[in-house]
């Protein structure tokens, strides 16, 4: 932690394209950067990416951004680290996957919109875990 503390008193800062706010990652990102230059027996995931590297990663971040939160997930520093779309079937039930790419048809398309606003996402976090006990909901 010393050499974080030296790196940021000589002049070392974070730039991100993302925007802070807006529950998109940004302190994510931040946690993905600073377990990537300064962890000590990092798991590595470049030849053998695991289900129980997969948690013990989450676990790690979950940590990390705790500091920011006050209690996190970990899935978006993880997803940030890993640069691949994380499948959540459950809490302990996560997977790498991949981005639907759009059907000829028009649909499958994944994207971001910038409304503008800044907001609280807990709360719509909330609203999409509960509806995610519907079993109407899930199958949409």
């Amino acid at each position: 932690m010393i050499t974080l503390k030296n790196d940021v008193e000589t002049g070392m800062y974070f730039d991100s394209s993302i925007p802070q706010g807006y529950g998109v990652g940004s302190s994510g990102a931040l946690v993905a950067a600073i377990y990537d230059k300064y962890a000590n027996n990092k798991v590595t995931v470049l030849e053998n990416l695991t289900r129980e590297k997969l948690l013990k990663l989450k676990n790690i971040f979950a940590q990390m951004e705790s500091f920011f939160h006050g209690k996190s997930s970990g899935l978006d520093p993880l997803n940030s680290y890993l640069s691949i779309p994380i499948l959540i079937n459950s809490k302990d039930d996560i997977e790498a996957t991949g981005i639907p790419t759009q059907s000829p048809a028009g649909t499958g398309a994944v994207f971001l919109l910038d409304s503008g606003i800044v907001g609280e996402t807990a709360p719509m976090i909330t609203i999409f875990m509960e509806n995610l006990k519907d079993q109407g909901f899930r199958k949409c």
